[in-house]
């Protein structure tokens, strides 16, 4: 009995030394903004701008779909107030993935990713162009 015991504790004991050695933290990325269309937001003399949604053939969230879809977002990058890039940002259907994220602007500090595109479609409502959002992060 007592031999029973201390191979269980040990047995514990292992596991759960084991398990703490297989936790990774990843680091959170920072959410710097929602934008809506039409609206922008400025880094030193750049700025970025939402322009339109293109397309959203996403899979609505209650159904059950053969393709997963996509939604196509277009931006304006501009310097002291004038155009001097247009990008088309694609998401895919599979959720937020910060390892799958869009560089939008790169500065001498800091990048700036495309991240999501909200809300995500349900079959029983269309969504207002007015409603889409962009979460853009910087790293």
């Amino acid at each position: 009995m007592n031999k029973l015991f201390i191979l269980a504790i040990f047995s514990f004991a292992f596991l759960f030394s084991t398990a703490q050695e297989n936790d990774k933290i990843e680091s959170v990325p920072k959410i710097i903004t929602k934008m809506s269309i039409g609206k922008s937001f400025d880094i030193g003399s750049k700025s970025i701008r939402f322009i339109d949604i293109l397309e959203d053939s996403r899979c609505p969230s209650d159904v059950t779909c053969v393709w997963a879809g996509q939604a196509k977002a277009k931006i304006q990058i501009l310097e002291n107030g004038s155009v001097i890039e247009e990008k088309i940002i694609t998401f895919g259907a599979s959720g937020v993935n910060p390892k799958r994220t869009t560089e939008i602007l790169k500065t001498d500090t800091k990048t700036i990713l495309g991240y999501n595109i909200s809300p995500y479609p349900k079959s029983s409502n269309n969504i207002p162009k007015s409603e889409y959002t962009l979460d853009f992060i910087l790293k």
